[in-house]
């Protein structure tokens, strides 16, 4: 008589210490099906691809791996890791936090609880930047001066500033954070990433610690501070994923968000804009001429950051950015390219105030690109300006009279 052995009906949940024989261990499949229908029940929205990656981290393998062993029993240990961590998610820990890493602009960046998880929509912030660095750097004034200079306000775990860094070779990067726990772990995902990076002590002094395989040209230093306390200025380009959720709206977010990351990486005020408007106040002395800043915004502040850059005069053409759900969620401005000279030509680099008289609008490009600018008002009489010859030239164009 041929014997056939059905593997029993276990909850991965009880399978810690398990004992018995292999036999009895339900498969990987099998295990990701009872764990995906668990995590569902909690209310997680990614059930199935959360199970994927805490059993593949459990088994120390893959998605892949998962795929070619789906009909093979786990070892015990790895059940065992797979329980705990499981409970963990079941918990609402997010998923970067009990995986330690989350990939950011292709790379793995170390998360803990002292820093904010990097987000897909921060890499719009991160594209922009990189975009406004390359015209910098085409500029010949940019190019006297050497090296630009980027502050990352607020780094957390520096995926902006050592992007950034490993992207733009050749940009010293300063990333400043009031936190030293949020500090350390950017020190971390620096060197390994192996990026050439520097810190200050308390005493303002420097030390390196240099890539030894020389892989990245761009340096990055890091700096204990509360906004612009501590960072020494001016800088070409100041980007910040800044606090910019409202306190009223606490109670309505995921618990992963709200019980978990940083409140200080969140919250701003009760309108959220409280540390924008600070920022905005105190960047423009931060900045070189014709500096910019860059930051991340709510999905649905777009119009009122707009209103603080117009009432401020040193602040010029506003921009506001789309993602790919087709919200502004980064705005950029800059200085004046130069203090203003007499003469009719008093901005060399061509940019006009705007009057917040003007009547605004707001266009969209093909990129996603989303800009205001004044509609033109001009007075009865007014026209384009002729160049020199340019009578002569309309005149040589005219058709000729037969008795001329």
């Amino acid at each position: 008589m041929r014997l056939t052995h059905s593997r029993a009906s276990v909850h991965p949940a009880d399978l810690a210490g398990f004992s018995a024989p292999i036999a009895l261990i339900p498969s990987v499949e099998e295990i990701l099906r009872s764990a995906a229908a668990r995590l569902k029940e909690a209310g997680i929205s990614s059930a199935r691809l959360d199970a994927d990656l805490l059993l593949a981290a459990a088994m120390r393998t893959d998605r892949l791996g998962l795929v070619r062993n789906r009909d093979t029993p786990p070892p015990r240990a790895a059940v065992a890791r797979f329980r705990l961590l499981l409970q963990r998610r079941l918990r609402r820990e997010p998923l970067a936090q009990i995986l330690g890493v989350r990939e950011f602009w292709g790379r793995a960046f170390r998360v803990t609880r002292d820093v904010l998880v990097p987000r897909p929509e921060t890499e719009l912030l991160v594209e922009k930047a990189l975009e406004w660095i390359n015209i910098r750097r085409s500029g010949v004034e940019s190019r006297r001066q050497g090296a630009l200079r980027v502050l990352d306000l607020g780094t957390g775990s520096g995926a902006i500033g050592i992007t950034l860094a490993t992207e733009a070779p050749g940009i010293h990067v300063i990333c400043s954070d009031v936190s030293p726990a949020a500090l350390r772990v950017a020190q971390a995902n620096a060197r390994r990433l192996r990026v050439e990076w520097k810190r200050a002590d308390e005493h303002g002094r420097t030390r390196t610690d240099t890539n030894p395989s020389g892989l990245a040209a761009s340096s990055v230093r890091f700096v204990r501070s509360d906004l612009f306390d501590r960072v020494p200025g001016p800088f070409d380009l100041i980007v910040s994923n800044p606090p910019y959720i409202a306190e009223t709206e606490r109670e309505g977010l995921m618990p992963e968000v709200r019980d978990f990351e940083p409140a200080a990486a969140l919250f701003a005020g009760p309108d959220g804009l409280d540390f924008i408007r600070r920022m905005l106040a105190e960047a423009p002395d931060r900045l070189a001429p014709g500096g910019a800043i860059l930051f991340e915004i709510g999905y649905d502040q777009c119009e009122r950051v707009l209103n603080l850059l117009d009432r401020d005069s040193r602040w010029e053409a506003p921009e506001a950015f789309r993602d790919g759900a087709g919200y502004s969620r980064v705005i950029r401005a800059r200085t004046a390219c130069a203090a203003p000279r007499q003469g009719p030509y008093s901005r060399p680099c061509g940019a006009r105030r705007r009057s917040l008289s003007a009547p605004r609008r707001e266009a969209t490009t093909p990129s996603g690109r989303c800009a205001r600018f004044p509609v033109p008002t001009l007075p009865a009489g007014a026209g384009p300006r002729l160049r020199p010859g340019d009578l002569l030239a309309e005149r040589h164009r005219r058709p000729r009279r037969p008795d001329a």
